[in-house]
Formats: C-alpha cells, sequence, structure tokens
C-alpha cells in the first residue's frame, strides 16, 4: 500500500525534526568543549535556530494529522560523537565536526524541498529553516577559513531516514 502525498510529508517532516534534534544534541556537545567565547556565543545562536526548527516542524505534522517526533534518535550518538572526538584539537576540532553536521543537514532541508512542494506556508518554514542551516555552515567555513583551517573530511556518508 503506498503511502498518501500527505503520510509522505509527515515522514519527511520527522525525518527533519529527529535531525534537528541531532543537531542540538550536538551543539550541547559542542558548546560544552568549546573554549572562545565568540565560537560558543555563535553555537547557542545556531542551537536555538534548531529548537525553533523542531517547534515549527512539529506544528505542521500535527496540522497535517500526524504524531511529531519528539526526540533525536539513535543517529545523536554519531553527531556528538563526532563533536566528543573531535575536542582534543580544542575549538577548531569541534568546528569542523560541526562543520560535518552542517553539510548533513543542508543535504537533507534540500532533499525535503525537492519532494515537498505544498502547502505554500510548509515550504516557506522549510525553505527558512534550510536558510538557516546555510547560514550555520556559512559562518563555521568563514570561521575556518580566516584561521587557515582544512575543512573536516566527509568520512560518514549521510544516512538517509
Amino acid at each position: 500500500m503506498s503511502k498518501s502525498p500527505q503520510e509522505a510529508t509527515v515522514k519527511t517532516l520527522n525525518s527533519l525534526i529527529h535531525l534537528d534534534y541531532d543537531a542540538i544534541d550536538a551543539y550541547d556537545a559542542a558548546i560544552k568543549r568549546a573554549t572562545d567565547d565568540n565560537v560558543r556565543a555563535a553555537l547557542l545562536e545556531f542551537r536555538a535556530d534548531h529548537e525553533t526548527h523542531t517547534e515549527k516542524l512539529q506544528a505542521w505534522v500535527e496540522k497535517l494529522g500526524g504524531k511529531p517526533a519528539t526526540k533525536s534518535d539513535l543517529k545523536a550518538v554519531l553527531t556528538s560523537g563526532k563533536v566528543a572526538i573531535s575536542s582534543l584539537s580544542e575549538t577548531m576540532g569541534i568546528l569542523k565536526a560541526m562543520q560535518s553536521n552542517e553539510e548533513e543537514t543542508n543535504q537533507k532541508y534540500d532533499d525535503a524541498l525537492s519532494t515537498v512542494t505544498e502547502p505554500p506556508e510548509l515550504v516557506e518554514v522549510l525553505l527558512h529553516n534550510r536558510d538557516d542551516e546555510r547560514k550555520h555552515k556559512g559562518w563555521i567555513d568563514n570561521h575556518l577559513d580566516q584561521t587557515n583551517q582544512t575543512p573536516y573530511p566527509h568520512t560518514i556518508a549521510p544516512n538517509s531516514r
């Protein structure tokens, strides 16, 4: 039995909610380990964006008649784990791990926008969230570039949910 477009949208939104909760967990780990106050302030701002994303997406899942995800999934171990391991190299290592996480988040929002085309108000929420993700990655990329750091190598392929 195939899913209705509405059920498919709910599944996509719940996948994004899980992803944003994973990001919150990763940001919690990064904030605890960051030694630079400016970096910590940016990470706190980005974490707050992810919290807002979960709230808005949960509201849409409910509006579409679904049950919204309310926590991260098992992938959180990977995202926060990358941050914990990277703490060996201080703030720059943390940012490299977060850069990898944001690359995945950006891709997942792009994927969602390629399948969710209605209603327009939901698409606007997805576009806004995706723009936040681009802002996060751009800030991290710029900060690493300014400190002459190389990007974090992609060693873990993003999994599909």
